[in-house]
């Protein structure tokens, strides 16, 4: 086994057996931070305007656009790695 290889094993095991603790850091930087996490929301806001129109719209229709949803994942998915990146990395 490649060290590759090794380590990705190895970081998939630890994500398994840590949901619960990324949960809760997650959960306790939201805490720590309502009034940054408040502003970023603002801003994405702000920034997405036109997004956020078509998402309103379709959400009244009960569906979502496939691509808005997709990129609105993305976005969210890289938005929580940024605030994990900020925090204290100190317990991994």
């Amino acid at each position: 086994m490649s060290n590759k290889e090794r380590t990705q094993k190895l970081q998939k095991e630890w994500r398994e057996n840590n949901k619960d603790r990324a949960k809760e850091v997650i959960k306790k930087w939201r805490e720590n931070n309502k009034d940054r996490v408040k502003i970023i929301d603002r801003k994405w806001k702000e920034n997405n305007k036109d997004r956020v129109k078509i998402i309103v719209k379709d959400k009244q229709k009960n569906t979502l656009t496939s691509t808005v949803k997709e990129s609105l994942t993305a976005q969210n998915t890289d938005s929580v790695i940024r605030k994990i990146r900020t925090t204290d990395n100190t317990h991994l």
